[in-house]
């Protein structure tokens, strides 16, 4: 996903530190985070993860063609 941060970006969902964000990414997350909605985004982690966070892009009006995934 491209983001306003440096790039790539890891998000956590259960370990809290300093040097990453934690929890779940959400439409708002998405909405601060992004550089725009019209950008490539790149999932890749687990299959609900990535379920996900397909659907919150999917709610923000991103085209599909713009979405690649990678499960593992």
């Amino acid at each position: 996903m491209i983001l306003k941060i440096s790039w790539p970006f890891n998000i956590l969902s259960e370990e809290e530190t300093e040097e990453y964000a934690h929890g779940h990414i959400s439409e708002d997350f998405i909405k601060k985070h992004a550089i725009s909605l019209n950008s490539n985004f790149y999932l890749c982690g687990p299959p609900p993860m990535v379920e996900e966070m397909e659907k919150q892009l999917d709610i923000l009006k991103v085209d599909k063609k713009k979405i690649v995934t990678e499960e593992y």
